[in-house]
This record gives structure tokens, C-alpha cells and sequence, in this order.
């Protein structure tokens, strides 16, 4: 489950009174500390250009060649707040630096830190620098302190985005701030520093960002607030920052008296470890409010306010004589200019910020020309909120109560005039587990996360009780095409049962396989490797990509342990911005010595126990040759089109999957080796469309980019016809995580775009039904209990409770033989699929019409806002956390022309060669679709619910075993 919170905001009230704050955060008499920032008199004097290369240099991020040189040219002191050795924490114009005093060890040492929302590391300059690198610092002596412990083996290290480091080893010890004492709090001390942090006149920085950004290895560290949070009234703290005069963080507690106004929300994300929240656009002066959504951070270790190049233009276009200097790296203007108030939204409110506090520094001694406090993002990839925004503001950050407060009030205490809104924010983190997947090999895995569904399920239709194959009448001859979609083999089930299926030998045994790519959740490298031709399995280059990021994860450390058996195999870590995200696509890319390649979108892990006796479904491309290479420019199938012919066009899929495969490029090339190599093929061949899930943030209406998560079946089923009439589509996966105490996204999001159709508007919503196992068939499988480690949801909790009871009239039986289902009619044709006793783990998304079937899609996502997306954001994008594969296709697309329908297949990939009724004419081409589940569905019983892999299951299945929680 994602970690969203809430940002809260109180605009300012024309009356002056105080705003309204839930009691449990309002002032305690016990379990609080304030601290007061202090001057800091080694602070000299700040420059732009070098507070705007430390924003970069802080984040990781490259500085664009004209802000690095503008830096390196700069003869000003390097002025920060900060001593990560990136970011640009001045203050604003005409201020002096301050800094915050902290006490750490036995007896107390005193430091000066920097308090930074935008980092999690607590280090410090420390007598195990060498002197060359100190200058003027206070250094933490810890040999000096009876209570420090040194943490064997633990390093942290930062990079900039100069190319400098930092870096030392830890020790625990106590620190003191305000009175609060945290006895073993990880003290990151200093053994090298960057260059630029020896000028710093600061003695260390303290992170209050997500303790998921430490970068303590192996093992992360808590920041200072994530330790002591559990001794304070609330777990909070607020920033207090001021204009011109010292600022104040409070622990614990809302002063409020430090703000007026009333109350809004809005959403927060600490997926990345920031304080990450969606601004609702922007006011420049006293034009009109522009709706343009900006994700950013608060940050109080950046001094700037960087923004979209837009909204910087904008702004800079109603200040007289404003331009970009690229001697200076920024925009600049006459330091006797007027500059406009610049306002950003949160939600309905609204908080300005004095044009005053925007003139940041002159850029030299003469003093006629001055910086801006608001300058571009460029290649930083979100904006920030620093000093220049946050001192307009009171901030709460509250990592306990899922919400972020923001009051707004005037700074009473620094005129005598009304001075701008203030915010608070009061941020709250969901504490939450992993998305419903697979995530252990026995039968008593835990699950990782659940989501939730729908209430006020449709009808069943009339087509799930009969059979979807040809009716056995005689009719005219129809061409036939197999399904695309293919079944695994399952190994204990006889040959009757297993025609036409696949096994992993298959699809990697051919010798001719020079090279693979191997994308997927779970990984067993000797399994995969005993698959190649014995002859040839030490001569194919193969890669695999997963999702490991954390040095410590067991899974990471097994892969790098079996990996190292193999000269001619490579680990890539596939990046993971989202927290709770999963690395969940099921994908093989397969080059040969025949100078083709094939492409295989699947949906079982890379494990033995997936290959053997659970369901899994296969998609395979035909063997793609090598096409004609351009002589210039982009390769044509690269081309984005929105053309309705070209979806589903071999040309289409191509450029999808090239997007999504560069995006595993967004933060550091991993996959541009396999993207050179794979431009040049033909695609011609393939009739589907490729849909996919990448995490983080995308533009739902940008159609000049690949469609992820739902927005990409929107976008896709727009353009597939379906059938006049009632209509079903059923939902059969493996794993439901948890979508929310109401069906609002299930329907609204899922449904909505799973209901959609060319012609749609004319069409009735379809009925709707979701396929998932109840405990009793899960005992009945091949396996019994060890198959539910890898088929999730839970129920508990009271919002899982609240899912169950809107899913529980939708849900279907897997195999329609449950003693405790809705009993079928008996003058229902059963039609058996083969799998009854095969537990699934494939997933399908079928739509089914009155006489066929409309569209099929087979893919690796399961039920959860994890795999498609989340709701649309004020901006209009979705967030998706994993990622994901999949592969859609239509009778007309499979079979190329449009008298074509598509009928089930039941242990088999071929449909009969009788037309059934619905095809179009006697020249009409059946194309089959090998069915994983028996039809009719059945429904499950009152007292039924489904499988949960966290429970205790004491009844024993057929094989005599139990399975106990741990």
C-alpha cells in the first residue's frame, strides 16, 4: 500500500480568528519540546548561482552547464544551510543564516545543525576528519563520550551531483534537542567531505525527511524525529520559519498561536522519503489564478523555490527588466524592482509569497543587479518548496495521523501590516504492507498488502450460463485460427488435460537462443538456467531484471549469490521510485543466431513451483526478423499515433514496448543495450497491444506519450468493438489488495475503463464479476495449501471488511465444482477448462458478449491500485507504483478482418470448424481463446469467502496438511 497522507490548510480568515485544531494535536502539557534556530556568526553573505547549484548537487542532479559555471565563477563564500553538501538553505534577501543548537553524547557536545526536510541522515563533522577538510567546524568527538557505541560495519555514503561525496562511519549515541534526549540516536560521522562543505560555517545536518532515504548501509538508520516520535504527545513537529529574524521548530505539539484561518486538505506522498505534495496551480500578482497542478516538495534545507520552466517564465514576464543570464544561471532583474506577490495553491487555498522575500541576493558588490528566489527545475525531476515559499508559511509535518495541516496566518510578530498567508502542514504516513503478490515459496507466505473492489455488482448475464465455445449444431465452415493465448503445462494433470499447453523448455530450449532478457518478481537462476539446451546454456547471454533495490533484501542477496555461478548472466536492478511498488512484469525478450528475436509476455514467477502445478497463462510473438534500418533520425515504428488503424498494429506495439522498456532509463541506464538491439527488428508480425504499468507519475491526456495503468485500457478499449446487447467482464486474478472502504476506484477507475468500447456511449455498461479461489479450493488443488502462498487478499481489518462485503456478490468460484456455491442449473452446459484442480496464478481480463466473446487480456496485474494506477489526481495524472505487462487482444485483430468472432476453447487451443451462430457469414473465421476456468462461474455461497494466505487454515487439505501462521 502506498503511503499517502493528507495536506491540510487553513486560509486566513478576514476576522483573525484562530483556526480550529482537532484536540489530539493541539497543545499538551507533557511529551513536547520546543527549539529555537540561533544566529550562526560564521554566515558572511549569500550568492544565487551557488545556492542554486547546491539544490542540484543535494538531489543528485547534474547542474545545467550554465548554473555549474555561474557556481564555480561565483568569488562569494559558499552560503548554505545545509551540510549534505547540496542544497541551497539560505535564507531569503537581507536575512542572516541560523542555525539550530543540538547536544550529543556524554558529556553533552554542542553542535549547530541544519534541520532539513528534504534529507534523513543526522551527520556531523567529526575528529575522525582529517584537518585539511575542517574549517572552523565544531567536530563530534566520539571517543570523547562515555555513551557512544561504534555500529560494526555501518557506512553512509552521499553523492552529489558534482561528482563529490561524502562519507563516514556511525556510532550511536545520545542527542538532546529542546530538552528530548534519544539515547541511541545513529550519529553519521564524518571521515571525508565534499570540498564544498569545508567553507559551510555549520556543524552537521539533521534529516527529518522518511527514514526510507537513510543511506545508512547495510542497514538503514532512523531519523531523529522517526525515534522519538513515540515519546510525544503527537507525532509531529512544525517548522516555524521566519523572515528576517530566528525560526523555531516545535516537537509534539501545534502552536496556535502562530497561525489563523480555516481548514482544507490534501494529498501527500512520501513514496520517494520526501514531505511530496501536489500544488494546484499559480498566481502571479494580481492576475488570475492559472489551475496548472506542481508536484513538489517542502524542504527546508533548499533556500530557492524551483519550479516548472513555465511557471518561471510566467513569472518573470510581469517583472519589468527580468532575464535569463547564463553567466548568472538564472534569472536576474534590477535590484530596485517591484516584484509581484507569486501565490501557489493547496486545494482552495491559497498562500502568497511577498515579492520581497523573491529578491534573493545581488549577484555582485555594486548591488544594481539581484538573483531571483524563483528559479527552474530543470532536470531535477519534481519542484521544491524551500525557504523562499516555506517562510510564508507555518509548517506541521505529522508522520502519525495520515493528514498535513496547514493554517494560514500573518506573521503578526514581524509587522505591524498584514503580512501573507501562512501554511501548516500536518502530514500523516500510512503505515502499510507490499502489494498483494507472491512474496514467499511455502504455504505459510504473508501477504504484503490487499486491495478492495466494488458495490452494487451487475446482473449475471445469460452468456456465463451457457457455453462461450461453438454450440455443437451443425453449421456452415468458418476458417479457424488458435488461441493466442496459450496455458502451461501442468504437470500432474493427465495428457487430456494438457494439450496444446507449454512448458518452460519450450519456450528457452531452442539452441538457437544467443541471448534473454528475463523480466520478473521472483527469480530462481539454476531453475531458469537448467532451461536453455544443455549444449548452448553456457554460451546464451542472459540478463535479469528485477526489482531488488535494498542491499539487504534476501531475495537481492540470493540472486547475487546464484548469479555468480554463471560468467555469462547479469543482474539489473530495475528502478523503484514508489515504496510499496513491485517489480511484477512477467516478460522474456529472446534474441537468435537466425538474426530474429520473439517477444513472450507470461504470468508466472521465474520459479519451479510456478512451472509445475499452478495455472499460468502465455503470449508469444511470432519470430520477428530484422527490418529495414532507416538512414537517419527516428526509426518509424518508434513514432507515437493515436490513429484508430494503428492500434493493434505490430508497429504500434513496438513503439509501446520501447517506451516502457527505456523507462527502466528514467534514473540511470539499466536497459539501453537491450532497446538498441530491439529498435531494429520487424514488428509487422504481431496483432495485439501491448498495456503496461511504469511507476510514478503520468499525464493521463498526453497522447503523445505510451498510456500506462488504466489510462492505457482506456485508451486501447475506446477503439475495440464489442457485441450489441448485455455484456460481462470477468475479472480473474490472483492477488486483491486493498482499494478503499468504498468501491469508488474499482468503479470509477477499473470498471469505468474496462466498460469502455468503440461505441460505447451506445452500448450498456457491462456486468461485472471477479474469478478468485475460496480456501476450499485451494485444498483441493495439486498442491493444497503450498499453492496459497501465492494467491492473496485479506479481510480483517475494518476497511478489508468493508471490501469483502461489496465484493462478496461478484465473486465466482475458480472451480465452478464448490460444494458451498450457488448451485448451477442443471440445464447449463458445463464446459471444463482442465484447471480445476490447478490453483491460478494467471490473470485474465475477459469481456463476454451474447454470442462471443468481445476481448481478452492476459498480464501480470492483479486487482490493485499498485498494477493500474490510482485515481486522477487534480493534475490529471495517475500514479502507478509497479511494474506491469500485459498483452490485449480482439477476434478481428487476431484473425485480420472484421468477420470474425471469438469463442472459448476448452482443453485445447483450436476452435471447432463449425461456425457457431453469431459469425458474421460463411466465410467468417472463429479464432479461439484457450479458457483458464470452467464456465458456467459460480457464485459464491452465503458463508463463503475467499482464500487468505495470512489466516491459520487448521482443516487439513487432501495430502493431510495444515497451515499454521508464523
Amino acid at each position: 500500500m502506498h503511503t499517502f497522507g493528507t495536506f491540510f490548510v487553513a486560509i486566513l480568515a478576514a476576522t483573525g480568528y484562530a483556526a480550529v485544531v482537532p484536540t489530539k494535536i493541539g497543545i499538551p502539557d507533557q511529551g513536547t519540546f520546543s527549539v529555537r534556530a540561533v544566529p550562526n556568526p560564521g554566515f558572511q553573505h549569500r550568492n544565487g548561482a551557488i545556492a542554486l547549484a547546491k539544490a542540484y548537487n543535494k538531489f543528485g542532479k547534474a547542474a545545467p552547464a550554465d548554473v555549474a559555471a555561474a557556481a564555480a565563477n561565483a568569488t562569494e563564500s559558499r552560503l548554505s544551510k545545509r551540510t549534505t553538501g547540496s542544497a541551497t538553505a539560505s535564507p531569503e534577501a537581507n536575512d542572516v543564516e541560523y542555525l539550530t543548537p543540538v547536544q550529543i553524547g556524554t558529556p553533552a557536545q554542542n553542535l549547530v545543525l541544519d534541520f532539513d526536510t528534504g534529507s534523513s541522515d543526522l551527520w556531523v563533522f567529526s575528529t575522525e576528519l582529517p584537518s585539511s577538510q575542517v574549517n572552523g567546524q565544531t567536530r563530534y568527538n566520539p571517543a570523547s563520550s562515555s555513551t557512544s557505541s561504534k555500529v560494526a560495519g555501518a557506512k553512509w555514503s552521499i553523492s552529489y551531483g558534482d561528482g563529490s561525496s561524502s562519507n563516514g562511519d556511525v556510532y550511536l549515541d545520545k542527542v538532546t534537542i529542546g530538552g528530548l534526549t534519544v539515547k541511541k540516536q545513529a550519529v553519521e560521522a564524518a571521515q571525508k567531505v565534499s570540498s564544498s562543505f569545508t567553507s559551510d560555517p555549520l556543524d552537521g545536518l539533521l534529516g527529518l525527511a522518511f527514514s526510507s532515504i537513510n543511506t545508512v548501509s547495510p542497514s538503514q538508520q532512523l531519523t531523529f524525529f522517526d525515534n522519538a516520535k513515540s515519546t510525544l504527545d503527537a507525532p509531529l513537529f512544525t517548522a516555524d520559519l521566519k523572515h528576517a529574524a530566528a525560526g523555531k521548530y516545535n516537537f509534539g505539539y501545534i502552536d496556535k498561536t502562530a497561525y489563523k484561518g480555516a481548514i482544507t486538505y490534501t494529498n501527500v506522498d512520501n513514496s520517494d522519503g520526501f514531505w511530496s505534495f501536489t500544488s494546484t496551480g499559480y498566481q502571479v500578482g494580481t492576475a488570475a489564478f492559472k489551475s496548472s497542478p506542481v508536484t513538489g516538495i517542502a524542504d527546508t534545507g533548499t533556500t530557492l523555490l524551483l519550479l516548472p520552466t513555465s511557471v518561471v517564465s510566467a513569472y518573470y514576464a510581469q517583472v519589468s527588466g527580468a532575464r535569463y543570464d547564463s553567466s548568472q544561471g538564472g534569472y536576474v532583474f534590477s535590484c530596485s524592482a517591484t516584484l509581484p506577490a507569486f501565490t501557489f495553491g493547496v486545494e482552495s487555498a491559497r498562500i502568497m509569497i511577498p515579492g520581497s522575500y523573491i529578491n534573493f541576493a545581488p549577484v555582485d558588490d555594486s548591488g544594481s543587479v539581484c538573483f531571483g528566489g524563483i528559479q527552474r527545475n530543470t532536470n531535477i525531476g519534481f519542484s521544491i518548496f524551500g525557504d523562499v515559499a516555506l517562510k510564508a508559511a507555518f509548517v506541521v509535518f505529522n508522520s502519525g495521523d495520515l493528514t498535513l495541516d496547514i493554517p494560514l496566518s500573518p506573521r503578526q510578530s514581524q509587522s505591524a501590516t498584514p503580512g501573507p498567508c501562512r501554511w501548516a502542514t500536518l502530514i500523516v504516513v500510512i503505515v502499510g504492507s507490499k502489494a498483494g503478490e507472491e512474496t514467499e515459496r511455502s504455504c505459510i507466505s504473508r501477504l504484503r498488502v490487499t486491495e478492495d473492489v466494488t458495490d452494487d455488482p451487475p446482473a449475471q448475464p445469460s452468456s456465463l450460463h451457457r457455453a462461450i465455445s461453438p454450440p455443437a449444431r451443425k453449421k456452415s465452415k468458418a476458417t479457424t485460427t488458435p488461441s493466442p493465448f496459450q496455458l502451461t503445462h501442468i504437470r500432474d494433470l493427465p495428457d487430456s488435460s494438457n494439450a496444446d499447453t507449454v512448458t518452460l523448455k519450450d519456450l528457452l530450449g531452442d539452441p538457437l537462443i544467443s541471448e534473454c532478457w528475463e523480466f520478473n518478481f521472483l527469480h530462481d537462476i539454476p531453475f531458469l538456467m537448467s532451461h536453455f539446451d544443455k549444449d548452448t546454456r553456457d554460451l546464451v547471454k542472459v540478463h535479469v531484471v528485477h526489482g531488488f533495490w535494498k542491499r539487504e533484501d534476501g531475495n537481492r542477496m540470493a540472486l547475487q549469490e546464484e548469479a555468480a555461478a554463471w560468467k555469462n548472466l547479469e543482474l539489473h536492478n530495475a528502478p523503484m521510485p514508489e515504496m510499496f511498488g513491485t517489480h511484477h512484469t512477467k516478460m522474456m525478450i529472446l534474441f537468435r543466431y537466425d538474426d530474429t528475436a520473439q517477444v513472450i509476455i507470461h504470468t508466472a514467477n521465474m520459479i519451479a513451483k510456478d512451472w509445475t502445478n499452478m495455472t499460468n497463462g502465455v503470449w508469444r510473438s511470432p519470430l520477428l526478423p530484422l527490418g529495414p534500418q532507416p538512414d537517419s533520425g527516428k526509426p518509424e515504428a518508434e513514432e507515437e499515433s493515436e490513429a484508430d488503424e494503428d492500434f493493434g498494429s505490430g508497429r504500434k506495439f513496438k513503439s509501446d514496448l520501447l517506451s516502457y522498456l527505456r523507462a527502466y532509463d528514467a534514473r540511470k541506464i539499466t536497459l539501453r543495450p537491450l532497446t538498441e538491439q530491439l529498435v531494429k527488428y520487424d514488428f509487422a508480425g504481431i496483432r495485439a497491444v501491448f498495456i503496461a504499468s511504469v511507476p510514478g507519475r503520468h499525464a493521463i491526456h498526453d497522447t503523445s506519450q505510451t498510456a500506462w495503468g488504466w489510462p492505457a485500457l482506456k485508451r486501447a478499449l475506446r477503439r475495440v468493438p464489442v457485441q450489441a446487447g448485455k455484456s460481462e467482464v470477468v475479472v480473474q486474478i490472483s492477488s486483491i489488495a486493498t482499494l478503499g472502504g468504498t468501491d469508488s476506484w474499482l468503479q470509477k477507475c477499473l470498471f469505468d475503463s474496462l466498460s469502455l468500447s468503440k461505441g460505447s456511449s451506445i452500448s450498456p455498461r457491462p456486468a461485472f464479476r471477479v474469478v478468485f479461489p475460496t480456501a476450499d479450493e485451494i485444498r483441493r488443488s495439486l498442491d493444497g495449501y503450498a499453492s496459497g502462498g501465492s494467491i492473496h487478499t485479506k479481510i480483517a481489518s475494518p476497511q478489508q471488511a468493508k471490501q469483502l462485503a461489496y465484493l462478496k456478490p461478484i465473486f465466482c468460484h475458480w472451480a465452478n465444482d464448490a460444494p458451498g456455491g450457488k448451485e448451477i442449473s442443471k440445464d447449463t452446459a458445463l464446459q471444463d477448462a482442465g484447471r480445476q484442480r490447478a490453483a491460478p496464478h494467471i490473470k485474465t481480463y475477459i469481456r463476454y458478449g451474447t454470442q462471443s466473446i468481445d476481448w481478452a487480456l492476459l498480464t501480470s496485474a492483479n486487482l490493485s491500485k499498485q498494477a493500474w494506477g490510482e485515481a486522477a489526481s487534480a493534475a490529471q495524472e495517475v500514479r502507478i507504483a509497479s511494474w506491469e505487462a500485459g498483452v490485449l487482444v480482439w477476434p478481428s485483430l487476431v484473425a485480420g478482418t472484421d468477420e470474425a468472432i471469438m469463442v472459448g476453447t476448452f482443453k485445447t487451443d483450436a476452435p471447432g470448424e463449425e461456425a457457431p451462430s453469431g459469425a458474421p457469414s460463411s466465410t467468417g473465421n472463429v479464432v479461439g481463446l484457450r479458457m483458464p476456468y470452467s464456465l458456467p462461474l459460480q457464485l459464491y455461497g452465503k458463508d463463503e469467502i475467499p482464500w487468505v494466505a495470512s489466516n491459520e487454515h487448521t482443516e487439513p487439505d487432501w495430502a493431510g496438511r495444515v497451515c499454521l501462521r508464523q
